[in-house]
């Protein structure tokens, strides 16, 4: 039991020592990601410049990072360009300069550099180490390691490594390289494209690299104890291959016996860097470290008493060191997840900072700006995020710089939008916050963007599907309110059917009784038959026009005369008339009234209009029952005006006179005004109650005239 415990003790040492390590060697390959982006946008930026600024920047960069050994920098030399090239580094670099190779496999001497298409040699070094000098002109593009990783980062752009190999003053090595795209080579000389290289329409007229010595990645105080082995090597090499090793450092050997009987601790992680593919890997035998001897045991027992005198503050100790654990497994567990969620959330982020350099940025971010991470990092947020604003009067600051200046959140404005690298905008939301540390200093400042090109898609096909809902249910209200109008017509229609179906009921019983007489009258037969025929065809245009009103279709815009609307209403209303024996005074415009309508509904307003004066005027005298219609053009506007001469409209039922479902009838629906204000509103017209001075409730009904018919009145 106290052999698991001690071993578990160790299995939690080992992890959080292995976490540090890593974590430690991450942080140094960052480092070489940085540097190299920092001589990447040196280059680029002004590829005439003159070696110095290079050279202060690199020497100033390996003073800070030891683990960086060596800057150089290659140019490509076509081999018809060889000689021309050699002249100007001799007049430039040194007077003794010349392209050479030095023997890999073993031979070690310098010699002319062989024939080939292409050159790679070394122009520029920091430090210019003495003993070093003689590696000036060497083409390194003769070693298929290195060759291989030229390749790779001419094609690809990005930064790319070499194979590990050893260094002549011991230790392991390697190379990043990174191609620089410009105009001209070294020389000065423009670089046509290539025929080693088909189909590549860029290519890099020099390679910078970076000597990384592994050796000094960790600190004297960073290395993992003496225990522990570690062990970094390049993916694609399995973990025992030499071949792949970039650092190996061993642990004490332990006897075959404790290899079998105690387990070995293994921590192995792949580096987070995209350009230099290293995993990381410690391991450490458990021995019989884990046993306790019997001497340690008794000096326990002498020391009984004194150990329980300083049991409290050993406790206490050994809380504070659990706690400082539990502290530093907390942070680095917060840490991942935060930069997990940054990853995975669907905003973009840009971390900067206090000066306004990109510190990180995430997927999300490098899509909407059409930029990666590494080539991001260490620029100025105006050379990567454009943010514009859409109809701006007045020059805006940047988001970034003012919340920098302020120290204060700045939310972006709703016109802001980003300028993509290829041109593209973007409308964007979101904001920039300032981060602070414990004393309240300015670290940074943070930004959450977010794409609102898709929300607004979807707000607009979500406003489209409701308002194609709601026209459904209106033309469907619509429908029901025609069936209701019938329905309450339903009697006096039966009493307009019943005149024609009488009518020809008495014609054929004629006809029968002319055909049995001795000498049948065959004219008048003929003129029976053809008055039952009338009579048919009446009441076939009566279920007719029924049928056409009551019909569940979709709404048929043509330009309809809106007298031609009215008459039909008539026709249609005829049993109401009849039955209540009003007198209908129609008084219209000898001029077209054209209107841009569906018939049918058109002639469901006149005849709701008229069905409404109908019931106004059934509880006067006969002789005072009166309804006037009114077509006449106004202000480029067909008007028609239903007047009735019953009691009026009361001050409190004309309030809510168009409101759904307000009726003042008993067994009225309260639908029918408001259903025809939608009607006439969906066409750009409207319907107004204007009673005035005069008697009874007076309804008007406003159309806009045909375009051209407008424009013809307007003239007059």
């Amino acid at each position: 039991m106290f052999v698991h415990s001690e071993v578990s003790r160790i299995k939690e040492e080992f992890s959080l020592q292995s976490e540090a390590t890593y974590e430690i060697v991450r942080q140094r390959l960052d480092e070489n990601d940085a540097v190299l982006a920092g001589i990447d946008s040196l280059l680029q930026s002004f590829p005439e410049a003159d070696p110095s600024g290079l050279r202060e920047y690199s020497h100033e960069m390996l003073a800070r990072y030891p683990h960086i050994y060596m800057v150089e920098l290659q140019p490509r030399v076509e081999a018809a360009q060889l000689d021309r090239f050699e002249s100007w580094a001799k007049a430039n670099i040194d007077a003794h300069f010349v392209v050479k190779d030095f023997g890999y496999g073993g031979e070690r001497a310098w010699h002319a550099a062989k024939g080939r298409q292409v050159y790679y040699p070394i122009t520029f070094m920091e430090p210019p180490a003495k003993a070093a000098h003689p590696v000036l002109g060497l083409d390194v593009y003769a070693d298929s390691k290195f060759k291989a990783a030229i390749d790779q980062t001419i094609t690809s752009g990005r930064p790319s490594v070499s194979a590990p190999f050893d260094l002549f003053e011991g230790g392991r090595a390697y190379l990043i390289f990174k191609a620089i795209y410009a105009h001209a080579s070294a020389s000065g000389d423009t670089t046509e494209q290539p025929a080693d290289m088909p189909g590549v329409t860029e290519i890099a007229t020099r390679v910078v690299s970076l000597l990384i010595y592994a050796g000094k990645f960790l600190g004297p105080g960073e290395l993992a104890p003496a225990t522990a082995s570690l062990r970094i090597y390049l993916q694609g090499y399995r973990h025992d291959d030499p071949s792949g090793v970039i650092e190996q450092i061993s642990a004490r050997p332990k006897a075959a016996w404790e290899r079998v009987v105690f387990p070995e601790l293994v921590f192995s992680r792949t580096l987070p860097n995209a350009s230099q593919p290293f995993v990381f890997e410690t391991r450490r035998q458990v021995g019989t470290e884990v046993v306790r001897p019997l001497p340690t045991c008794l000096t326990l027992i002498g020391t009984f008493l004194i150990l329980m005198l300083a049991c409290a503050a050993y406790g206490d100790k050994i809380a504070a060191r659990a706690a400082v654990r539990d502290a530093k497994r907390r942070l680095f567990g917060e840490r991942e997840r935060a930069l997990v969620t940054l990853q995975a959330i669907a905003d973009a982020v840009i971390t900067l900072d206090s000066h306004g350099h990109v510190q990180f940025i995430n997927p999300v971010a490098e899509k909407m700006f059409g930029i990666e991470h590494y080539q991001a990092v260490g620029k100025s947020v105006e050379d990567v995020v454009d943010i514009e604003f859409h109809l701006a009067h007045e020059a805006s600051q940047n988001p970034f710089r003012k919340a920098l200046a302020n120290r204060t959140m700045v939310t972006l404005s709703d016109n802001s939008f980003v300028m993509r690298q290829d041109g593209q905008k973007m409308l964007i939301e979101g904001s920039v916050s300032p981060v602070f540390d414990q004393e309240g200093a300015l670290t940074g400042v943070v930004g959450a963007m977010r794409d609102m090109g898709p929300v607004r898609k979807k707000a607009i096909e979500a406003l489209l599907a409701s308002e194609q809902r709601l026209k459904e249910r209106q033309d469907e209200l619509t429908h029901v309110a025609r069936l209701h109008s019938m329905g309450e017509m339903a009697s006096g229609i039966a009493h307009e059917l019943n005149q024609p179906l009488s009518a020809i009921l008495s014609y054929n019983q004629a006809c029968v009784r002319l055909l049995h007489e001795d000498n049948p009258d065959f004219p008048a037969i003929e003129d029976a038959m053809r008055a039952t025929t009338e009579q048919a065809k009446r009441a076939g245009d009566i279920i007719g026009r029924l049928r056409a009103f009551i019909s569940k279709r979709p709404a048929n815009v043509v330009s309809l005369d809106l007298r031609q609307a009215v008459a039909n209403a008539l026709e249609l209303s005829e049993p109401w008339l009849g039955q209540s024996q009003a007198q209908v005074i129609v008084d219209s415009t000898p001029d077209e009234l054209i209107v841009r309508a569906d018939g049918v509904q058109i002639e469901q307003i006149v005849l709701n209009l008229i069905r409404n004066a109908v019931e106004a005027t059934e509880h006067l005298p006969v002789d005072q029952r009166k309804i006037f219609l009114h077509l006449r053009v106004v202000d480029r506007s067909a008007v028609l005006a239903v007047r009735d001469s019953g009691p009026g409209i009361t001050p409190q039922a004309r309030a809510k006179l168009f409101l759904p479902f307000h009726t003042t009838k008993e067994s009225g629906m309260g639908l029918g005004l408001s259903i025809c204000q939608s009607i006439a509103e969906s066409y750009g017209g409207s319907i107004v109650e204007s009673s005035g001075d005069t008697p009874g409730a007076d309804f008007r009904l406003i159309l806009p005239l045909r375009e051209e018919d407008g424009a013809a009145y307007a003239n007059h």
